[in-house]
């Protein structure tokens, strides 16, 4: 007969508040974990405590919806700019001036600070999954996307050929993936998709001409036989699905567009904001029961990888802190398909982080977001990770 199982660690930590979306802060709050699952969450009853945290709010792990960890190393090197094509050109130049001996190390660079950032599930893209093991070994939760590129029918059927069975799927965009193989991919899997990103985009759908089809002219990757019709015909192809399907920006998604359950938009407000878009539809979005969570992109084109930091950006233009909480949180984590993450409950995966907060303040949430209090623990599974 083998060894009895070790017995399952209890912990307990409390915080000044402690909070999670949908319910009303709780003053002096304590969280009870055993093994890597809450049990109880409430009032300090003065017990004692393995961790007590004051002038600190405990919230759930946050999640960063959308990211490009394999881009971690292009900070500073690829600003935006006004015109998209030339952007995308100055990221594919990035891509192959960078081995990966050099893009292995910028990776674990940006889980670093995904994780210091307060993050403990992440939906990555990658161009060949290398951020998998790395993010695995780190503590937090990955959803890795492979990506699909291929405008042609020969160079799509190429990155298909290439998918590993339940393998999570981005087919980058409607400009680099074949419309017409769309429907082949699998259903059940996790889909993420970049739709109605630029002024560019929109353009090419409807002309078949601007920067976007100059730039994949002077790639060679020019097809005007993979475009789909119109953006609209994108979201429908990919909304026939039953696994969780993502929807990468929407910047200049029409908000009436029908959206199934499954399907979530992520919207990654600095970004947006660099490239000078056009004010993003997601008030309009929520008011019309779509899902819509936050992300940050990739250093090519954002500040840092805190999704904390994206809701305190949008905070001044929406100052609905219960939402921004849900909207990093919850909403997140159902988009990537984890019912079970980003709140903190019974029940619940013990992934928590704590961020500085005032000592005399009424109002926990509004301070989180107009604040600039520093994430200062990390815990995935009730182990801290940061």
């Amino acid at each position: 007969m083998g060894a009895p199982p070790a017995p399952l660690r209890r912990q307990r930590i409390s915080a000044q508040w402690v909070a999670s979306p949908g319910r009303t802060p709780i003053a002096d709050g304590v969280i009870e974990i055993l093994g890597d699952s809450v049990i109880s969450v409430g009032p300090w009853d003065r017990q004692p405590v393995d961790i007590r945290l004051d002038d600190a709010i405990i919230l759930p792990g946050l999640v960063n919806a959308h990211t490009h960890l394999d881009l971690s190393g292009a900070a500073g090197q690829t600003p935006p700019r006004p015109n998209f094509g030339q952007w995308l050109e100055s990221v594919v130049g990035f891509r192959r001036s960078n081995p990966e001996d050099v893009v292995i190390p910028a990776i674990a660079q940006g889980i670093t600070q995904l994780a210091g950032s307060g993050t403990t599930l992440v939906g990555d893209i990658s161009s060949c999954g290398s951020s998998l093991p790395l993010i695995a070994a780190s503590g937090v939760t990955g959803v890795v996307f492979r990506e699909l590129i291929g405008l042609s029918e020969s160079r799509s059927q190429t990155a298909m050929s290439h998918i590993s069975r339940g393998e999570p799927l981005s087919p980058h965009a409607p400009y680099s993936f074949r419309f017409q193989s769309l429907g082949c991919l699998p259903a059940d899997v996790p889909l993420a998709m970049h739709v109605a990103e630029s002024p560019e985009e929109v353009k090419l759908l409807d002309h078949r001409s601007g920067p976007i089809r100059e730039f994949l002219e002077r790639l060679g990757a020019w097809d005007e036989s993979g475009l789909a019709p119109s953006i609209e015909d994108v979201v429908e192809t990919i909304s026939n699905r039953s696994g969780p399907t993502l929807l990468i920006h929407g910047n200049y998604l029409r908000p009436e567009v029908k959206l199934p359950p499954n399907l979530s938009i992520v919207f990654c407000p600095r970004t947006h904001a660099a490239f000078g878009h056009e004010p993003h539809p997601f008030r309009k979005m929520r008011d019309l029961g779509v899902r819509v969570s936050l992300g940050t992109d990739s250093l090519a084109s954002n500040p840092d990888l805190s999704v904390l930091n994206e809701a305190r950006f949008l905070f001044p233009q929406f100052p609905n802190s219960d939402a921004l909480l849900q909207m990093i949180t919850s909403d997140g984590a159902i988009s990537l398909g984890f019912k079970d993450r980003g709140r903190l409950e019974p029940g619940s995966r013990a992934d928590l982080c704590a961020v500085q907060i005032g000592a005399s303040t009424a109002n926990p949430l509004e301070e989180l977001f107009a604040g600039e209090g520093r994430v200062v623990a990390t815990w995935t599974g009730g182990m801290r990770i940061a």
